[in-house]
């Protein structure tokens, strides 16, 4: 099996034409003998229909964010610690619902 990277300009201009896309990396012996491999990926989104209310929305951010939460979360997938409320927003190419919007705006995350 060979990998190629996907790094450089090819990334910077796949990047630009599609914001979704985020540096990534295939650890090293995620495949046999495979040495670490730069390239892209997309990250995980929570997606909640435009219809609901803000404070559900706002109280779903707020339930998913908090720390005893965190256990769930890492215990859901192996890649889950890389997870993080401060990276949450990387990649987002999509309008936030007003709910999440003022979670994060309190949270700090975005200003």
């Amino acid at each position: 099996v060979v990998i190629v990277p996907i790094k450089g300009k090819v990334a910077d201009t796949l990047r630009r034409e599609h914001p979704y896309f985020l540096t990534s990396a295939i650890p090293a012996n995620t495949y046999a003998n495979l040495d670490e491999v730069t390239s892209l990926g997309v990250g995980a989104q929570w997606v909640v229909r435009g219809d609901q209310s803000e404070q559900r929305v706002h109280d779903i951010a707020r339930a998913l964010w908090h720390p005893t939460a965190r256990e769930t979360l890492d215990a859901g997938h192996p890649r889950a610690h890389e997870i993080s409320v401060e990276t949450a927003l990387h990649g987002v190419s999509i309008p936030l619902h007003a709910g999440a919007l003022r979670f994060y705006l309190e949270a700090g995350i975005l200003e």
